[in-house]
């Protein structure tokens, strides 16, 4: 079963650390999208879309990392498999780019712990709205 909870904090995080580096027309959803692939069923919990220009790799870690380290702040000890695979694919960047991976995950964290409140904020909306949007998003940060 799917804990509503941590896919609004993980998806919020994604979210706000986009509005942070200047993302535009974000959407965040948790409501559920069933894609199918050569008939296999894929459920996404939660999803966040954005536009805008490059904010560059690191930057772009840093968003990716956002949702696991909400997590962890929401709760310690656990780890979605959504977050598992937002880490797997952040070790990969980092290779490809010679980024140091802690160094990443330090700079990471402490945006989220930065930002932590907004991050709740839009967690909440997703809870009681299933998708926010761009101004919604800027709005929690203020």
């Amino acid at each position: 079963m799917v804990d509503t909870e941590t896919v609004a904090i993980h998806e919020a995080a994604h979210a706000v650390c986009c509005a942070v580096y200047g993302r535009d027309q974000i959407t965040a959803t948790i409501v559920p999208e069933v894609v199918v692939i050569d008939n296999v069923k894929y459920t996404y919990h939660g999803r966040v879309k954005f536009e805008g220009p490059s904010i560059g790799a690191r930057k772009n870690a840093h968003v990716l990392f956002a949702g696991a380290f909400a997590e962890a702040i929401h709760e310690p000890g656990h780890v979605s498999v959504g977050a598992g695979e937002d880490v797997k694919n952040i070790k990969i960047s980092c290779a490809f780019y010679g980024f140091k991976f802690d160094e990443v995950a330090e700079e990471a964290a402490a945006l989220v712990n930065e930002h932590y409140a907004a991050i709740k904020k839009v967690a909440a909306a997703l809870k009681e709205k299933g998708t926010v949007e761009t101004d919604e998003i800027y709005e929690a940060l203020k």
